[in-house]
């Protein structure tokens, strides 16, 4: 006989004898068996992580058929998972191998449970979990939406038998059967009737109405009808209910015939159309002019009222007293190299004005560009006036009240200096005054630059930090003052040549210093009657 828990030595035979050290191996075979069915164990873990040791058991590694007995020491919350004589941590799970719900396992509780390498996790097979649900039946609408695909729940609480599911707006159904709509039907997107449509309205009413949302003119159409395959298939049809009238009809060539009328006051009105054909008959209401067309062409277009039609070959002449605004690119191409376009201005009239745009950043209001080779490229040539006094070139603001820049007919070039830093290029230098202006002020600013300083009072030079001299900045400093001033820059370093002490400087009356900025925070300064 053999079994997990013994295997008989077949050291005793009926009616024999048996051998003292048979009787020892028997016996300790016997008693191997009855440790291994000690399969109770305490619980040392917490809740939803049990931790048993049993005298017997599993041993080495969890094998089919494997049983563990103990007694919970914490009730559980979910799933959970257990470890017997330090084998591993495995799940322990229902019967059928489904994760514990929340309170499943009561504290205080033996529980019996079997390995399943099925589902790698010892299954709690006695006691029955008396848990159905962890929670209490909600009162709150239910979460998920009736849609064409069912989908199975996840919550662990109940929803009351009565409650009312709200249907998904978001599905895309096939329908199948016949449908009545009993009240207005809203389609907010594309619907596709592959079997085709039937709409009975009531008496006296509308069948459908057709309104689009598309405010866009010439994107908008309230409906679009195309059947048939040739040219004998009907598009669009209007009859009678009987079937036995056509009103009006369109083939597949586009072809329209319109039921004959039979009332004056069902006359068929006015059809405006090109190439009209009456029962496959051309119609044309006036003759062909081969006349040239009278009027020209301007930039307002102008409805005719000539009962005429002209040649398909005729062209109207452009209108030369048309006063254009150019809105786009245009290239001018002359027939004569000498000329390219010329602007003949009135007397004391502007002659050619180019307004830009507002808020244009690194925009020109002119571009010009030269094909010529080298030696024979000029971009721009101005010759204005017939005196020395004339401007040649003028520069100014847009307000008219700042001169920036302007050349006089006998090259004198005149030009408004810059009033801060950011006004001033990096790497490119401003053009030399010819002579040193003089200004009288005790605090010199940016655009005292290479002035000469006429002070009355204490001079103090602004920190690199308040005003951002260039490198090289200089400017004369003549005390005329009643009494010696003091010269002081706010800050930075202010060195004395050629001593090379640095601090603040006296400068006598009626005596004259030079100052230079020397680097980005350090000034040199010398002269007479400096201390």
């Amino acid at each position: 006989m053999a079994n997990p828990f013994y295997t008989y030595s077949g050291a005793f035979i009926p009616g024999t004898l048996a051998r003292a050290e048979q009787v020892g191996t028997e016996y300790t075979s016997v008693q191997a068996g009855f440790a291994i069915l000690a399969i109770q164990g305490t619980d040392s873990g917490s809740a939803n992580t049990y931790v048993v040791a049993t005298n017997g058991g599993p041993s080495g590694a969890y094998a089919d058929g494997n049983i563990v007995e103990f007694k919970a020491a914490a009730a559980n919350t979910g799933a959970s998972t257990i470890n017997v004589n330090g084998i591993g941590v495995v799940g322990l799970t229902n019967s059928i191998g489904q994760s514990l719900a929340g309170g499943a396992i009561s504290a205080g509780t033996w529980y019996r449970a079997l390995y399943n390498s099925t589902y790698s996790a010892f299954t709690i097979i006695a006691p029955t979990s008396l848990v159905t649900t962890s929670n209490t039946i909600s009162t709150a609408p239910p979460t998920h939406l009736v849609g064409l695909t069912p989908a199975g729940g996840s919550s662990t609480a109940c929803a009351p038998i009565d409650v009312t599911f709200a249907i998904d707006q978001s599905i895309v159904p096939i329908w199948t059967g016949a449908h009545t709509f009993a009240s207005t039907v809203a389609f907010n997107s594309t619907v596709t009737f592959a079997g085709g449509l039937s709409v009975t309205g009531p008496t006296a009413n509308l069948f459908a109405m057709l309104v689009t949302a598309n405010a866009t003119s010439g994107q908008s159409y309230g409906l679009k009808v195309a059947g048939g395959t040739n040219a004998s298939d009907q598009a669009f049809s209007v009859t009678n209910q009987a079937a036995s009238v056509a009103f009006f009809k369109i083939d597949g060539t586009g072809g329209a015939t319109v039921g004959t009328p039979t009332g004056g006051s069902q006359g068929l009105g006015t059809i405006n159309a090109t190439g009209l054909f009456v029962n496959g008959a051309a119609v044309k209401t006036t003759s062909v002019s081969s006349a040239n067309p009278s009027a020209s062409v301007g930039l307002s277009a102008v409805n005719g009222t000539a009962v005429t039609f002209m040649t398909s070959d005729s062209a109207p002449a452009l209108s030369q007293s048309i006063t254009p605004t150019w809105t786009a690119a245009h290239t001018f191409t002359p027939s004569s190299a000498v000329t390219a376009v010329t602007i003949n201005a009135a007397v004391n009239a502007i002659g050619a004005a180019l307004v830009g745009g507002t808020n244009t950043v690194n925009t020109y209001l002119l571009t010009l560009a030269t094909g010529q080779g080298s030696g024979f490229s000029s971009g721009l040539a101005v010759s204005a006036g017939t005196t020395s006094g004339d401007s040649a070139l003028l520069v100014r603001n847009a307000a008219t009240s700042t001169i920036f820049f302007e050349v006089f007919g006998d090259g004198e070039i005149m030009f408004t200096p810059p009033t801060s830093a950011s006004q001033q290029a990096t790497n490119f230098y401003q053009v030399g005054m010819m002579d040193i202006p003089l200004h009288t002020t005790n605090t010199p600013v940016f655009q005292d630059r290479g002035k000469f300083i006429n002070a009355t009072n204490n001079v103090t030079i602004a920190a690199n930090s308040s005003v951002a001299w260039p490198i090289g900045t200089t400017m004369l400093i003549f005390a005329d003052a009643g009494s010696p001033i003091t010269i002081t820059v706010t800050t930075d370093t202010l060195l004395w040549i050629p001593s090379g002490t640095t601090g603040v400087r006296t400068l006598a009356i009626n005596s004259l210093a030079t100052i230079y900025k020397f680097s980005a925070t350090e000034w040199l300064i010398w002269g007479f009657g400096l201390t």
